[in-house]
């Protein structure tokens, strides 16, 4: 999917998310709106928290595949008009979405105004993840290693000076990473702290390569609790196979709409 095409018919209610929430899931999203917001792109029946609020309920029912098309202008009419009166209002500034996602040319005394940070991303999931005691679902964005423009608050590999300005954003890069590694760590140290680690799946991966390469290749990792399925698989994967490896694990039947194919067992 790419904005401003949504998810629509059937569609909008086959994904993963929503059967897990059938399973009693809480189901909750730290990314950015618009590109990759579960209710934004009509996910249907799924999340119960996205982006800082919580998704309010499907409340017709039956009646709501029908009236698809005028709910789904209705209430992204309602949503961009409540952001300019509350930006005329001088109450919250209108956020750049396009800003978000790339912040090339931004200073970096800017950002907070134009995006949320990634530490922030990951203070409100935590607070998500440990805001009931029935199992969760969570997809978290986070968007510092995000092309096409870095500005990581620490600086071990871009402090110095440097021949090209190519060197300099690769240095950068590598700056963003290893924060992005340190929230990801510190993550993984809450959920081991909370006791949650031990009956979680953690998948950790990426939607594109430096530069917005779809082809290139991405890390793919899966965590199991207890060390369970360990190996390396030495053939192609693709993002399609997250959600099938996800239900194969949790000993959930894989529907037929479904792409992909489950990892487990796979050599």
């Amino acid at each position: 999917l790419f904005p401003p095409y949504t998810l629509e018919g059937k569609d909008a209610y086959e994904s993963l998310p929503r059967i897990l929430h059938g399973l009693g899931y809480r189901i909750g999203q730290e990314t950015v709106r618009y590109y990759a917001d579960g209710p934004d792109l009509n996910f249907e029946g799924t999340f119960d928290y996205a982006n800082g609020r919580e998704v309010p309920r499907d409340l017709l029912g039956r009646f709501s595949l029908a009236l698809q098309h005028p709910r789904m202008l209705a209430e992204e009419a309602a949503r961009r008009l409540s952001e300019r009166i509350l930006h005329l209002a001088l109450i919250r500034p209108m956020q750049d979405a396009h800003a978000q996602v790339a912040v090339a040319g931004v200073d970096p005394e800017d950002l907070p105004r134009i995006r949320v940070e990634d530490a922030e991303r990951m203070q409100r999931i935590e607070r998500f993840m440990a805001a009931g005691p029935q199992p969760f679902f969570a997809h978290i964005h986070l968007l510092g290693t995000h092309c096409c423009a870095y500005h990581p608050p620490r600086t071990p590999f871009s402090s110095g000076t440097f021949a090209t300005r190519t060197e300099l954003k690769e240095a950068q890069l590598a700056d963003a990473i290893v924060e992005s590694d340190r929230m990801f760590g510190e993550m993984m140290d809450m959920l081991d702290r909370r006791g949650m680690l031990a009956n979680t799946i953690v998948v950790y991966t990426s939607d594109h390569n430096n530069g917005w390469d779809v082809r290139a290749r991405v890390p793919l990792i899966f965590i199991f609790p207890n060390g369970s399925h360990k190996g390396r698989i030495e053939g192609n994967s693709q993002l399609l196979d997250v959600a099938p490896t996800l239900l194969d694990a949790l000993g959930v039947g894989v529907p037929e709409w479904m792409e992909g194919a489950s990892l487990l067992g796979t050599p």
